[in-house]
């Protein structure tokens, strides 16, 4: 779960398919982290149910962040195959 009100969903999702952030207004950057902590992949994120789209990430395991003027949340996602 994110630390301010904002969901990532579907969760887990299929591999090349966008997840899709519901924050409210104010989200500006979003980062994501596979298991070792190794940045994957980054984008701006200008409307509040924004999709993203992952298309080089594999299956597994990674960590969402999101920063904005409500401060950094975070959240695990799930890639499927």
């Amino acid at each position: 779960n994110f630390n301010e009100p904002c969901r990532l969903f579907p969760n887990p999702v299929g591999v090349g398919l966008p997840v899709f952030i519901s924050c409210r207004p104010g989200i500006s950057h979003l980062r994501v982290y596979d298991v070792t902590g190794q940045l994957c992949y980054r984008t701006m994120v200008t409307s509040r149910d924004a999709p993203v789209h992952l298309p080089k990430l594999s299956a597994g395991t990674y960590m969402v962040e999101v920063d904005g003027s409500g401060g950094t949340g975070c959240a695990r996602l799930l890639i499927v195959p």
